[in-house]
């Protein structure tokens, strides 16, 4: 399996890359306080105008993470052509972007959050005193920039916000949750997220844009086993849920949720294909954009060789696809052309 690889790339990797299944951890319900230094000068923008060009733009540039050898591989989109490989990381994982065409880089292996321009230019840097930067999340109606924050020793993780993706965070936990993985804001920049409970078992929870706490939310529906990403719909107005290991199986899916208060109820189950037309085997991040889901498929199963996909969404087929190798991509984002 990816998380045996990873074990013999990664010392750490087990633990804090976390690709389908969760280590145990030793965990105390400490809230902790983070100090971070800040390079870049301009906050995002953030407007309904924006907005609305971000989730009807058909073209922009993919981002993918793989941690296993440090690299940020840049695609134009759609068609998938590959623009550059960034060899400038330690361990990127988790990305997100902002209508301004720029991607945050979450680094693992520096515990920071680099944020970058469409060319793949570092025009900030956001620092993680909590302990191991996981993903991240931006918020459309404030510029706000999530991150979530593994676990390390005798500590739980914690969901960290950054005001105007700057300066200091604050530290956010949530009282079911062990370990802080995706993390997703919808429109009205309520923030959910998910990750692994005290028992073990996958989690989800919410933080409104009212408030400043993280409250449980139930699913209903389906069980979901290892947390995936975590994704707002805005044309299907739902969110947008994958599980690594989709029935207790080595494939995954993505769970289309209606949440109504402290509920989620699940309405959709969508399954992607590889280009062979079997199942996925395990996608760690993928990003909504235009239309199509794009993201790539760490191929461990036998199913096909891992490849980086432009999937049809809700369908789930493949449009396009490109770099067929075995490999441990982690991370996925669009940034919009501007």
């Amino acid at each position: 399996m990816l998380l045996d690889k990873l074990s013999t790339l990664l010392p750490d990797g087990p633990q804090e890359i976390r690709m389908r299944h969760h280590l145990p951890l030793i965990a105390t319900l400490l809230a902790l306080c983070a100090c971070a230094t800040q390079t870049s000068l301009q906050p995002a923008t953030q407007d309904s105008g924006a907005a609305s060009t971000a989730t009807t733009a058909k073209n922009g540039r993919l981002f993918v993470s793989d941690p296993s050898n440090g690299d940020v591989t840049i695609y134009d989109i759609p068609g998938l052509r590959l623009v550059t490989i960034l060899q400038t990381f330690k361990r990127p994982q988790g990305e997100c972007a902002d209508f301004d065409g720029n991607v945050w880089v979450v680094d693992a292996g520096t515990r920071k959050i680099d944020k970058l321009d469409y060319e793949g230019k570092t025009i900030g840097r956001l620092g993680d005193r909590n302990g191991t930067p996981y993903s991240c999340a931006w918020d459309g109606s404030t510029g706000d920039l999530a991150v979530t924050n593994s676990a390390e020793k005798s500590y739980t993780g914690a969901l960290l916000v950054y005001r105007q993706a700057m300066g200091s965070p604050i530290s956010i936990q949530s009282i079911n949750l062990r370990s802080y993985d995706f993390a997703g804001y919808d429109q009205s920049g309520d923030l959910f997220f998910d990750g692994v409970t005290f028992g073990g078992k996958f989690g989800l929870s919410e933080v409104n844009a009212r408030q400043r706490y993280a409250h449980t939310i139930a699913v209903r529906g389906a069980k979901l086993f290892t947390p995936g990403f975590v994704q707002w719909d805005p044309q299907a107005r739902a969110l947008e849920v994958a599980d690594q290991n989709c029935g207790n199986s080595r494939t995954t899916c993505i769970y289309q949720l209606q949440v109504v208060k402290k509920t989620a109820e699940v309405v959709k189950e969508i399954d992607l294909r590889t280009y062979r037309g079997t199942r996925v085997c395990d996608i760690v991040q993928a990003a909504l954009f235009g239309g199509s889901l794009y993201g790539s498929d760490n191929e461990s199963c036998g199913y096909a060789d891992g490849a980086t996909y432009d999937w049809r969404f809700p369908s789930g087929s493949p449009k396009s696809y490109t770099g067929k190798a075995s490999s441990t991509w982690f991370g996925a984002a669009v940034a919009p052309k501007t």
